[in-house]
């Protein structure tokens, strides 16, 4: 009698880690906040866009569900474990797949982070306000700047170090386990990883105990699947960084020429390393010397005015590129950051007009830009323009409702003290009182309205 249960038991938790398959197929499993470039007239419509090599994992749990119900004259157990065992090294390299080679789609979430992570550090914008926030409605808040380079994965490269990895960091961002990744990651993969983790357990697991078979016969092939693809995912990386010092030893030889060609090269084979400021540049300024006008050329001569201190000049150069148009990307990405850091040095020397016209046209190129609105609020309110903190408010609500980390609330709390200052000087007692209450409460907080 005693054994009639335990036979129950690997079945229930197999049917369950099957059903978790099944769910993560129609759930999805990134979500990295976008939205189309608009007016402020109109309400920015706020989507989690999924990582392009979703699908294809998706349609990876369908090809071994039918390999693994495919009928058989011999035991079914042992291959369904193999099948499920390899699925289930495959769907830990996803990470990988997403943040290095969906080069968009990781790079959106980069520069995201970065964002937060400049409101939320202990240099950040939720820090440094609490000693001055109090003093005049926040006019004497200042605006933490922004860093000049952003980079989803350090660019691979020999020199000066022997490997294209330095340390254990690098090497688990490289494999797509970064924060970055931990922010935007949704239920999908998760049930993904459950669901084949339960129905492997279920496999190698009899009525009267673990099925030695399946066991060995799950662990020789996950092993293996998992090695090999660990070891092919460093092969793009190690032939990067070979290019890459080609071209840095071309160049320093004075064959420019040669030297972009390699960088280019280098891009093809690894695409994610065009989302990094650093060979941007390096790239934009190979093109300068050439004479090529491109927009990496453009940013690069407008990145040099800028660091000898033509601010003006380097400004236009900017702004041009984003009125250019185009689809979002690396260099307007690395453009709108300029004109961001603009802004803030407008808001914090009191041109409160200035900053309006310059976050203005930051964030009508990249409405999902957490810290352009939060600066811009600071700005609405300087500039008495009380009726525009609330849609900036509802829009940063619903851009961090994709955001996977407690520490959104402390952003969430300032907005919503912003939405409570301009509500009073507007004369608005009530309104003030409501966004007030939502301070003090996490659940509020998360509320999109």
């Amino acid at each position: 009698m005693s054994t009639k249960p335990s036979a129950w038991v690997p079945l229930a938790v197999g049917v369950f880690g099957a059903g978790l398959l099944l769910a993560s197929v129609a759930l999805p499993w990134f979500g990295v906040a976008d939205a189309a470039p608009g007016s402020f007239s109109v309400p920015a419509v706020v989507e989690g866009r999924d990582a392009p090599a979703t699908l294809a994992f998706k349609v990876l749990i369908a090809v071994c569900a039918a390999m693994a119900l495919r009928p058989t004259r011999v035991n079914p157990r042992p291959r369904a474990a193999r099948i499920v065992a390899m699925l289930f090294a495959a769907l830990l390299m996803y990470p990988h797949a997403v943040m290095i080679w969906c080069p968009e789609t990781a790079g959106k979430a980069t520069w995201l982070h970065a964002q937060h992570e400049g409101l939320t550090w202990s240099g950040g914008d939720t820090w440094i306000s609490g000693e001055n926030k109090s003093l005049g409605w926040k006019d004497r808040v200042a605006v933490a700047d922004m860093l000049q380079e952003i980079s989803v994965t350090h660019t691979p490269a020999l020199s000066p170090r022997a490997v294209p990895f330095g340390n254990a960091h690098d090497l688990l961002a490289w494999f797509g386990y970064s924060n970055a990744f931990c922010f935007f990651v949704r239920p999908g993969w998760g049930f993904a990883i459950a669901g084949s983790l339960l129905l492997l357990v279920a496999l190698c697991r009899g009525a009267r105990g673990p099925d030695r078979q399946c066991v060995l016969v799950a662990l020789r092939s996950g092993g293996t699947s998992l090695a090999a693809a660990l070891a092919i995912s460093l092969l793009p990386a190690a032939f990067c960084a070979l290019q890459v010092e080609r071209a840095r030893v071309a160049a320093e030889h004075g064959f420019l020429a040669l030297s972009l060609g390699r960088l280019e090269l280098a891009a093809r084979m690894l695409p994610i390393i065009k989302q990094n400021s650093d060979l941007v540049d390096q790239m934009g300024l190979l093109q300068a010397r050439l004479g090529t006008q491109t927009s990496e050329a453009s940013l690069y001569r407008a990145k040099t005015l800028e660091r000898l201190g033509h601010l003006d000049q380097a400004e236009v150069l900017f702004a041009s590129i984003l009125d250019a148009g185009g689809p979002a990307g690396p260099i307007r990405r690395e453009a709108s950051r300029a004109l961001l850091r603009r802004g803030i040095r407008e808001l914090n020397s009191g041109e409160a007009k200035s900053a309006l016209e310059t976050l203005e046209a930051v964030l009508g190129a990249d409405p999902c830009n957490v810290k352009a609105n939060y600066a811009l609020q600071l700005a609405y309110l300087r500039a008495m323009r009380f009726d525009a903190v609330g849609p900036l408010a509802s829009r940063m609500r619903r851009v961090y409702r994709l955001f996977n980390t407690p520490t959104k609330l402390p952003v969430l709390a300032a907005t919503e003290e912003n939405v409570a200052y301009a509500a009073y000087l507007a004369g608005d007692t009530m309104a003030a009182r409501d966004a007030w209450i939502k301070v003090s409460d996490p659940k509020l907080l998360r509320s999109e309205r």
